[in-house]
C-alpha cells in the first residue's frame, strides 16, 4: 500500500530581517538535520491562516527572530 505522509513543523530561526530570508534558512537548517540519504523527503514552506481565514506568510518575524511553518512530505511510506 502506498501512502503520503505530511508532517508540519515550526522551526525557529535567528538573526533574520525578512520572512523570505527566514524561510530559506529554515529549509536549509531542516535539511541539514535530516539524514542526507533521505532524498525522498520534500521540505516546503507551510501554510498559515489568521483566525479570520486570511492567508499569512509561512514566517512570522519579530525582533530579528522568526518562527517558520514548514511541511515535510514523503510521497510513499
Amino acid at each position: 500500500m502506498d501512502c503520503r505522509v505530511v508532517v508540519e513543523a515550526a522551526v525557529p530561526v535567528y538573526d533574520v530581517e525578512t520572512p523570505d530570508e527566514a524561510v530559506r534558512i529554515a529549509i536549509s537548517k531542516t535539511g541539514k538535520m535530516l539524514n542526507p540519504d533521505l532524498n525522498h523527503v520534500e521540505i516546503e514552506p507551510g501554510t498559515r491562516t489568521s483566525p479570520g481565514g486570511e492567508s499569512l506568510p509561512p514566517a512570522f518575524v519579530a525582533a530579528d527572530e522568526a518562527l517558520v511553518a514548514l511541511e515535510l512530505t514523503t510521497p510513499h511510506a
